[in-house]
């Protein structure tokens, strides 16, 4: 199976391969993680974090229920489809794609972390919140 570079191939509306100012901008090694694994994840994270846990109160006869549970399969797929859209087309090797993935998940992780030890800090520390340490 071979994969084939789709604006190699078929060229683009807008630029080509051979330009010169594409080759001078082009950095075939800049694709290791993979900025559009990481966009499609970090949306899929935060789409699903606004539609919120699964409500106790939606019944399975209710179409609120249903329509719910689609939405969230297809903002499980959006990702999905995007990294096999990134490999098929020859824009990334997978390690990109999971490197992209490690890296938000590294980035989730330290984010959860600092605020954590935010809140911790703050709940425990003697301070009173004034005007003056305010940042804005």
């Amino acid at each position: 199976f071979s994969f084939i570079d789709t604006i190699g191939a078929h060229g683009s509306l807008l630029w080509d391969w051979n330009d010169e100012s594409v080759k001078t901008l082009n950095n075939p090694y800049a694709a290791f993680p993979s900025q559009h694994t990481i966009f499609a994840a970090w949306c899929a994270i935060a789409w699903i974090k606004l539609i919120g846990p699964a409500s106790p109160s939606l019944r399975p006869t209710s179409s609120r229920f249903w329509l719910r549970g689609l939405l969230r399969w297809v903002i499980v797929l959006y990702p999905m489809v995007t990294i096999y859209c990134i490999i098929i087309t020859a824009n990334h090797y997978v390690s990109d794609a999971l490197g992209g993935l490690v890296v938000l998940a590294i980035s989730y992780g330290v984010v959860h972390l600092y605020y954590a030890f935010r809140s911790h800090h703050f709940f425990f520390s003697k301070r009173v919140l004034s005007p003056s340490i305010l940042p804005y």
